[in-house]
């Protein structure tokens, strides 16, 4: 991660490419609850970037944990400059967290009749 902080201010590129994806969404929500001072210092002076960097580390969440760790951690490391975005996120992914647990029975019976 020093490579991807410590690099030009392109870096954020990097950051949303790795968390924007599902087989690099943990490894990016890690970078940022590791990096975070560093990150939000370097990126925090465009609204965009903030913005981007932030929700991209978490938007592909869909279950309750995840939610949980995404509004504690947020909690404590408030982002004025992103926190609509923020809330816009959270609550796509409190929609999937509905609806999985919705249609969670349904699904699974439909697999099981159709393996």
């Amino acid at each position: 991660m020093e490579a991807v902080t410590e690099c030009n201010e392109l870096s954020h590129y990097v950051l949303t490419a790795i968390a924007s994806n599902r087989f690099g969404r943990d490894i990016g929500w890690k970078l940022l609850q590791e990096n975070w001072p560093t990150l939000y210092e370097r990126f925090r002076q465009s609204q965009l970037v903030i913005q981007r960097v932030t929700t991209s580390s978490f938007s592909l969440f869909a279950t309750e944990e995840k939610l949980k760790e995404v509004e504690v951690f947020f909690k404590a490391n408030p982002v004025p400059e992103a926190s609509m975005e923020i809330s816009r996120t959270m609550e796509t992914i409190r929609s999937r967290v509905f609806w999985w647990n919705r249609a969670q029975g349904e699904i699974i019976s439909w697999l099981q009749g159709h393996s």
